[in-house]
This record gives structure tokens, sequence and C-alpha cells, in this order.
């Protein structure tokens, strides 16, 4: 596991060039857990609401960046340690959650496509994870006005099991088309910002409008960002976090941010 682990980090640096953490401050560090109540009981401060009950790993940004992970299957954690070691290389940019995801998951797709021999050899029986194909009239039944937003804020990938599995699902497709304008997508994604959901570095680098990608995807519908529906989803989903970092004075804790503490 060590080694496929620091294999498959030099890979993603590889592939996300320029876009990798090249300031990373130390160690990549990933906490496995063998039982479900002590990731529940380590994981639960960088979350409210629940969210972390069904995830089994997330990349957490508050303190030193790490990714906690908990351990099922081998052919779950291996593809989990891909998406969220994505998740670690790109902590440092202020990213969309559900651009954040889907670069995330289009990484995971790629390394798990061309180490596909060396995954068999691991985890035989290992099975593919559904298509847009497959999941496209799930998405169309879904996505309305309200559920977009919400995917938009990024509250979509912590709620049921459902509409988070669709939200990755959305999410890839999304920067499947996005990233085929290139060279424009990597200056998109460095400038790409959480709080409008990279609206306005879409319509400055890549010259289009995200809801015109959402209509290509889902259909026609009201599917542009909104900031104030957005900030009114995300600020009911924040907490301040519980956990301090050693230069922290432990009395205190950290500052609430507008983004999630966490990205699975």
């Amino acid at each position: 596991m060590l080694r496929f682990a620091v294999s498959v980090d030099k890979d993603i640096s590889a592939i996300l060039g320029q876009l990798a953490w090249e300031g990373w401050p130390g160690t990549r560090v990933v906490l496995l857990f063998a039982e479900e109540d002590d990731y529940l009981a380590y994981s639960a401060a960088f979350y409210s609401n629940g969210q972390v009950l069904w995830l089994l790993g997330a990349q957490l940004n508050q303190g030193y960046p790490h990714v906690a992970m908990l351990w099922s299957e081998e052919k779950e954690v291996l593809e989990y340690l891909i998406h969220e070691l994505t998740h670690t290389c790109l902590a440092h940019l202020p990213l969309p959650h559900w651009l954040n995801e889907g670069m995330a998951e289009s990484l995971r797709r790629r390394i798990t496509w061309s180490r596909e021999h060396r995954l068999a050899s691991l985890i035989p029986g290992r099975q593919p994870r559904s298509t847009w194909t497959e999941l496209a009239e799930q998405h169309r039944r879904h996505w309305n006005e309200q559920t977009l937003q919400e995917f938009w804020a990024g509250a979509s990938f912590y709620q049921n099991e459902t509409a988070s599995c669709l939200s990755y699902s959305l999410a890839d497709a999304l920067v499947q088309r996005l990233s085929e304008r290139q060279p424009h997508f990597e200056v998109f994604v460095r400038h790409a910002q959480f709080e409008d959901a990279g609206q306005v570095a879409a319509l400055e680098w890549l010259g289009l409008r995200l809801e015109d990608e959402m209509t290509a995807l889902l259909g026609p519908g009201n599917w542009r960002p909104s900031i104030t529906a957005m900030s009114e989803i995300r600020e009911a989903m924040t907490k301040p976090a519980l956990v301090t970092s050693a230069s922290q004075n432990p009395a205190k804790p950290t500052p609430p941010d507008t983004r999630p503490p966490a990205v699975s």
C-alpha cells in the first residue's frame, strides 16, 4: 500500500504539472483506520451535521493538511487513495468544490485505467464505477434549480448517498467537458474561485458560461450559479472546526471557513 501511494502520488503530480502544490510543507500524511469507530471519532471534529458518517475517506484541510481513510476492501481503498491524494496536490488552490471533486475523479479514472493490469493483480474482481451514460436518466430526474445550487455550493456532495454519487458523477462529466479546452483549462483551474463556483474564471479564461455547459449535460434549465443562493446554503452547513494545530491556542477553535473543512 505504501509503495502504491508513493507511486501514485508521483503520477498525480506529473499529470497536474504546474497545478500541483510545489510548496508542500512536509511529508504527505495518510491515516488509514482499521476500525470504523476510531475513524468516525477522529474525523467528527472536521464535519458538521453528520456529514462524515458514510464517507470512506477525506482530505482534511484544518491544521496540517492530510488524508484520513477507513479501511474497507482493497478495491475501494486504492481508488479512494488516488482520489484523495489528488485533493492533497490541489489543496493550495481556492477551487470550487465541484471542480476539486471533478479533478480528483478525472485523475482517479485516468490512473486506474492506465494501471489496470496492476490494479487487477492487487484487487481481483474490482468493478468499474457507473458511467455518465448509465446515470444520465438519474441525473435528469434529480437535478433542478434548487439541487443544482447545492451542487455549485458543494453541499450536495455531503447529502444522502444518491445525491452524493450523482454530484461526483456530474462534477467528473463537467471537468471532462471543460478540460477539452487546453491549454486554457489549466489557467481556468488556477484562477477559479470557490465563492462564485468558478463562473467568472470560466467566462474570462474559457469564454463560456457554466450554465451553458450544464445545459449540454442536463438539458434546459436555470443552471446559473447564484452567489446569494450558494452563500445561504454554505452558511447552513458550516461550523467552526474544533481541531487545532500545534501552533494554535487549544482553547480557541479554528475560525470558521466558508469552504467545507474537508473534501472527500
